[in-house]
């Protein structure tokens, strides 16, 4: 298997750091695309497994940090904390935009064009990654199926007195629990998501899609609740729901990676027949 890091520059000028991984076989294989959730990050605890064992099954795999994910060039510290703090949801979006056209012109993959069926394209997503990924299928035709793990259903993820206190101050702050960092959202994110009507937008682009959708969530996640994986599901006609019992968010990965859980292999065998027979 060859893995391969690279770099995509976004229309703002910003890094997005990013690796490929696929078996060089000589025939076109079809791409996934993995986009990270909140304090998420390509390398982080299970993910690197994710990717390595969809490569093996016959996909190429392209994975980024989104530029305010407070990542920086060691890909495994949160040491970029003021782009963290000016991340937005719309930066996001736009970011997910610019790895796909680049992805689809082959300008900054470096892989052989022999080797990817860029018209054979899925996105699998991981919480608000799941969210991004599905406002990008609604966007972009050529996304033939997408998958989403542990998806949160809207943006707006705060209590009234939480935004409340949060235009007061100009910024939310939150401990990283793993780190014991403090994560400051500045006021734009928030902006962002009462101005541009973010709150619905995640339902309303999972309304115009019209292509396989395959829902994972954990029975007893604590992060996103398991209503808002069903409330997508009804929204998508024809999506998939897999709820699967006795794991939560991360299907009982950690970071760092202790080797992969029960729950963690039965969403990984979901996905990868998924995307085997809609790809």
């Amino acid at each position: 298997m060859l893995i391969k890091e690279f770099v995509v520059w976004s229309r703002e000028g910003e890094k997005l750091r990013a690796d490929i991984r696929y078996t060089q076989t000589g025939i076109e294989k079809p791409l996934i695309l993995f986009m990270h959730g909140l304090n998420g990050f390509k390398n982080w605890g299970s993910f690197p497994y994710i990717f390595e064992q969809l490569a093996r099954n016959g996909f190429v795999v392209v994975a980024f940090n989104f530029s305010g994910s407070g990542i920086g060039d060691d890909l495994q510290t949160f040491t970029h904390l003021d782009k963290y703090a000016h991340n937005t949801v719309t930066r996001e979006i736009e970011e997910a935009v610019d790895m796909i056209e680049a992805i689809v012109s082959l300008n900054d993959l470096p892989i052989p064009a022999n080797e990817v069926a860029i018209n054979r394209l899925g996105i699998l997503g991981h919480s608000l990654g799941a969210g991004i990924a599905t406002i990008i299928g609604s966007k972009f035709k050529i996304i033939k199926a997408i998958a989403l793990w542990s998806p949160v259903c809207t943006f707006d993820r705060f209590s009234d007195r939480q935004k409340e206190d949060w235009k007061k101050r100009g910024y939310f702050e939150r401990e990283n629990s793993r780190t014991g960092q403090m994560m400051r959202l500045n006021i734009e994110l928030l902006l962002d998501i009462e101005q541009h009507s973010l709150s619905q937008s995640i339902l309303t682009a999972a309304q115009e899609l019209n292509r396989p959708m395959l829902i994972v969530a954990g029975a007893e996640d604590l992060t996103v609740p398991i209503n808002e994986s069903q409330a997508i599901h009804r929204t998508v006609g024809g999506s998939e729901l897999h709820v699967i019992r006795n794991t939560g968010h991360t299907f009982g990965a950690e970071h760092p990676f202790q080797g992969p859980t029960k729950g963690l292999d039965e969403a990984l065998n979901l996905t990868i027949s998924f995307f085997k027979d809609n790809l």
